[in-house]
């Protein structure tokens, strides 16, 4: 009778250490999983600072400017030929 309950404390140690296993493997992959979507946002925020709506966010200045000075060229040119 012994050897039985010597196997059920060992049986039951090894559940609970497997137990305690998976709660850490389960605290770790959500730690994974919020350190991914960081990660995915700052890849997000990341591309759209490269597209040209972006690049106007960050000097709309410039862009207002440049744009400015386009139409003045373009403007003269036009009015050059007309004449």
């Amino acid at each position: 009778m012994a050897d039985h309950e010597e196997i059920e404390v060992r049986g039951d140690s090894r559940i609970e250490a497997h137990r305690a296993e998976q709660e850490r493997l389960r605290g770790r992959l959500e730690e994974d999983r919020v350190r991914l979507r960081a990660a995915v946002e700052q890849v997000r925020e990341a591309a759209r600072d490269l597209t040209p709506a972006g690049q106007i966010r960050q000097q709309p200045y410039t862009w207002v400017l440049g744009g400015f000075a386009v139409g003045l060229v373009f403007g003269w040119l036009t009015a050059s030929r007309s004449d």
